[in-house]
């Protein structure tokens, strides 16, 4: 993740999920060119890649303990990232070869049409080559992960999911800054269980929820200060998920988060 620029695009576009219903809305995209898509907001998540996920790598974000814990705790098999906006591919370093296919997941088109735009380059910017090496990775690993884009879905992950879309459970589930936008305790109790049903026997999920400073609650009207790792726990046992890592991680001087939690789940084998 890069350095934060002098005017940062934060958070996401409060707009885009307004109104977004799974039983209407939720489809899986084969083509970019056949469903409308919003100038604006297309923009926003080009510009939002350039600023966040493009120059050098910004130390003690509190990166490095989800890209250590991906490294550790990953399993092979079918991997579905949820809220990916622009990234999936940066949190897909520190992967296995063994990951089999990648599904992306997001409520917002644009940011998936950004991230196949990005997926069908050859681009490998600063902050991606620099978490190659912390990885011990090369290039040819990203260029590999990139191949095994298989498919976009849009759909709100925080509401029960369109079961017609999947036909089968998939062996890792991540979910990076997704669950803490949830309105309440209680919601982001219940996006562990949604995606829980999702998860194969044996499979786990790995995701972080950033934790706000009270200036940008104020700010943008999000408040999820509910968010502790002792409710992430709880949250876990209910979706009947077994935890493998869950730690409170400061970040250094950001002026929106504060801290973030990371977090590795595993679903039991039947």
């Amino acid at each position: 993740m890069s350095s934060a620029p002098e005017d940062p695009l934060v958070g996401w576009i409060k707009s885009a999920g307004g109104g977004f219903d799974n039983a209407r809305d939720a489809c899986r995209v084969s083509d970019f060119t056949e469903i409308p898509l919003d100038p604006g907001r297309l923009a926003y998540f080009e510009a939002y890649f350039r600023e966040y996920y493009y120059d050098r790598f910004r130390p003690s974000q509190g990166t490095e303990e989800i890209l250590a814990v991906l490294g550790d705790c990953a399993p092979p098999g079918a991997w579905l990232d949820l809220g990916s906006a622009t990234t999936t591919l940066f949190w897909s370093i520190p992967l296995s070869s063994a990951v089999t296919s990648i599904s992306c997941c997001d409520v917002v088109a644009e940011a998936l049409k950004t991230l196949a735009g990005f997926a069908a380059s050859q681009e490998v910017p600063a902050c991606y080559r620099e978490v190659l090496k912390i990885c011990g990775k090369s290039a040819g690993h990203l260029r590999d992960m990139r191949r095994k884009v298989r498919d976009y879905f849009v759909f709100d992950a925080l509401a029960p999911w369109p079961e017609e879309l999947f036909s089968a459970p998939f062996d890792l589930l991540t979910a990076f800054g997704l669950f803490g936008i949830a309105a309440s305790a209680e919601g982001y109790a219940r996006a562990f269980q949604h995606a829980a049903r999702h998860l194969a026997a044996g499979g786990r999920a790995i995701g972080a929820d950033w934790l706000r400073r009270p200036s940008f609650i104020a700010e943008d009207g999000h408040d999820n200060s509910y968010l502790t790792p002792a409710l992430t726990r709880r949250a876990a046992s209910r979706a009947g998920l077994r935890v493998l890592h869950c730690r409170q991680v400061p970040i250094a001087g950001d002026r929106y988060y504060r801290a973030l939690i990371c977090w590795a789940l595993e679903k039991a084998r039947e």
